[in-house]
């Protein structure tokens, strides 16, 4: 059996450099991980086996990603109302563009 060192987060003198960018980005994911049990309600695996744990981790990063999609198209819809008559104002004062289908009016 190899030797097992534990790293404690807080403890970062005497670690080597590699160490500590180890557990810099050991911080900054484990939230995410957190967050994404907790919002996809996967509290508990309910599938079996090293594939299960996978397909688990996959199901939930693909939920988390369509959150995300979702909430920038729900604000893209409602920032395109106030920006469109801007940017219609700004062509109208600049000419028409050359391509006329930059527009999709």
């Amino acid at each position: 059996m190899e030797d097992i060192k534990v790293l404690v987060t807080g403890q970062k003198r005497g670690v080597p450099k590699k160490e500590k960018r180890w557990m810099g980005r050991r911080n900054s994911v484990e939230p995410i991980i957190g967050h994404l049990k907790s919002d996809g309600k996967f509290r508990r695996c309910f599938l079996k086996g090293i594939l299960g744990d996978a397909m688990n981790v996959i199901l939930s990063a693909c939920g988390q990603n369509l959150r995300k999609l979702l909430k920038w198209l729900y604000c893209a819809h409602y920032f395109g109302q106030f920006l469109r008559p801007l940017w219609l104002k700004i062509t109208f004062l600049l000419g028409r563009p050359k391509n006329s289908m930059a527009l999709l009016v």
